[in-house]
């Protein structure tokens, strides 16, 4: 079962060993699971995970309503195994056919990382607004609930909502009305920041007003980013949502690590400065087996200002 769809509709549930530490590569691929192994260290690619609401309310994951939240709103806390180490980037898949856990139903979640997690995947089928990190983690840290390295100067994830009410430590927000209902809003990411981790950037939900766009400015202490921050591969739950329209590069082009998938809808808008834009392009394809149409479609998102 390779997409939400079909696990919906013809669900097959395993309970797992609580002893259990290691689960490699499409091990359970396509198995639904009600648990995670609180022993568990290792998560390989393709691990599902398809909770109940009798599984939410009767284990470690809770269900709140944090202050703040409508009455039809629900905050998923997921707090992930103590001894867990790494999960592979595809290990792991939430959902559930009672309660989505996209904001256009009103929920939300809180991830929790333990002392132990190496690697954190991007949860592209959920909306995470915010990320709590156990102080004793040598590789993480959070602050306004975006995903750090502990010395400050990666950032990992950022998270689906904003409140525009209070100071962001993490970040600057401002929003130009454009018209009644519509906005423009800026998340300025704060200076100090000096490297960007592939899928980055998660696309925003303000409860507050219709988004018209958001865009993303880096700051100029940034010296490197992955290609997947700008250009990632378009999970399902992306096609109906494009609030993530563009990335502005405020500073010289930064060095670029990780690659370009194939996959991507290369929808998003990247903004350079009008004298690094050809610079910009010809690092950016370096070392990428890109064919020439999807060369072109990139072209076209690379504006210059």
């Amino acid at each position: 079962m390779g997409g939400v769809l079909e696990i919906g509709v013809q669900p097959v549930t395993v309970l797992l060993n609580e002893e259990l530490e290691y689960i490699g590569d499409n091990a359970l691929y396509g198995i639904c699971n009600t648990m995670l192994p609180k022993k568990i260290k290792y998560i390989g690619a393709n691990f599902t995970l398809l909770p109940s609401v009798a599984f939410w309310n009767a284990s470690d994951v809770k269900v709140q309503k944090p202050d703040g939240f409508y009455s039809w709103e629900y905050c998923y806390n997921i707090a992930l195994p103590e001894q867990l180490e790494y999960v592979s980037e595809k290990g792991f898949y939430f959902w559930t056919p009672e309660f989505s856990m996209r904001a256009i139903d009103g929920n939300f979640t809180v991830l929790q990382i333990p002392e132990n997690a190496k690697n954190v995947p991007c949860l592209s089928n959920i909306l995470v607004i915010q990320y709590s990190v156990n102080e004793k983690n040598n590789k993480y840290s959070s602050k306004d609930g975006w995903l750090f390295s502990r010395d400050g100067k990666k950032l990992y994830r950022t998270t689906s909502e904003i409140d525009f009410s209070k100071k962001q430590k993490g970040r600057e927000v401002t929003f130009k009305k454009i018209s009644k209902g519509t906005y423009k809003t800026y998340v300025r990411i704060k200076e100090g920041i000096e490297e960007i981790a592939s899928q980055a950037f998660a696309s925003i939900v303000n409860r507050s007003a219709d988004i018209l766009d958001v865009q993303f400015i880096t700051p100029n202490s940034l010296k490197c980013i992955d290609r997947g921050a700008l250009f990632e591969n378009r999970s399902y739950f992306d096609t109906w949502d494009d609030s993530v329209t563009s990335v502005k590069i405020a500073g010289e082009v930064p060095q670029f690590t990780g690659d370009i998938s194939p996959d991507s809808a290369y929808k998003r808008k990247v903004y350079v400065k009008k004298q690094y834009r050809e610079k910009f392009i010809k690092e950016l394809f370096e070392g990428q087996q890109l064919s020439d149409k999807q060369k072109n479609q990139i072209k076209k998102c690379i504006i210059g200002y």
